[in-house]
């Protein structure tokens, strides 16, 4: 998935995030791989999914509760319906802070590839 990523073919990086999925569905890097694939071809809603997913399977939630802000900011900046709508707004303002604080400046680009907050077998 991270090949196709860096060359910006995210429909096969999606496409490969699912056949990983597929053999091992509780791999956090697999759906943290698939999010950002679902992202980089604006299917936020399911990006934002597949991110809620992946936190309740690591330990550290943090990574994925940046993910999913980043995914939401993004929608927003776009003007998608649903982020005008209030959807996905997760956490409170504090904790919205420290995401933005401890996020890398070029963060906030749609295509930013960030580490994987956990790993497992490579499939």
């Amino acid at each position: 998935s991270l090949a196709y990523w860096k060359i910006e073919q995210f429909q096969l990086g999606l496409d490969d995030a699912m056949t990983a999925e597929g053999l091992d569905t509780r791999c956090p890097k697999v759906k943290f791989r698939k999010g950002q694939a679902l992202r980089a071809l604006e299917r936020y809603d399911e990006a934002i999914t597949t991110f809620k997913a992946g936190r309740t399977l690591d330990l550290q939630p943090l990574e994925w509760d940046r993910e999913i802000l980043l995914t939401t900011e993004i929608r927003v900046l776009l003007g998608h319906p649903e982020a005008e709508r209030g959807e996905y707004t997760e956490g409170s303002s504090e904790q919205r802070h420290v995401l933005h604080t401890r996020a890398p400046p070029h963060a906030t680009h749609p295509h930013h590839v960030t580490t994987v907050p956990a790993t497992c077998n490579d499939a």
